[in-house]
């Protein structure tokens, strides 16, 4: 009876919490690390890992990317955050965009605009990423993005 008690609690106790604490320690190391998705599941570990990797979506979502660099290296290897680690120059091309008579979309498309929004999200943040920029911010009809210049410009 003991054998049956170690193998459940390993499979529905030990070897799920050690699933999540992975997650978690692989988001500290690189918090843009691309999360795959948790299958399925009718036990309360299977909803806690869901949590976490949507947790850990909005986070990379909310930070963006130079965001999740500052707070993954102000992070110590301990999960102490050091707020006065020192930050670094970025150069950057921002780009902004915004949805023309937005007020006449949301007028006519009422409770469904947030359809008409997600899509238009899904391929403003497409393209930008597909030509190597990062999407910044989105606030009703604007988008921000930025491409990061990997060299500094030439000084005059």
């Amino acid at each position: 009876s003991s054998f049956l008690f170690q193998r459940d609690a390993n499979r529905l106790v030990i070897r799920p919490l050690a699933k999540m604490a992975r997650l978690v320690q692989n988001l500290s190391h690189n918090p843009l690390e691309k999360l795959e998705q948790a299958e399925g599941g009718e036990l309360e570990t299977d909803f806690v890992e869901r949590a976490l990797q949507k947790f850990g979506q909005m986070l990379q979502i909310a930070f963006g990317e130079a965001g999740s660099e500052i707070i993954g290296k102000s992070l110590g290897a301990d999960g102490d955050l050091n707020p006065m680690m020192a930050g670094r120059k970025m150069t950057a091309v921002f780009g902004f965009s915004i949805v023309r008579n937005f007020a006449d979309c949301t007028e006519c498309l009422q409770e469904d605009v947030m359809v008409f929004v997600n899509t238009i999200a899904a391929i403003v943040h497409r393209a930008v990423k597909d030509t190597g920029g990062a999407p910044n911010k989105n606030i009703g009809e604007a988008f921000l993005m930025a491409w990061r210049i990997t060299e500094p410009p030439p000084t005059p």
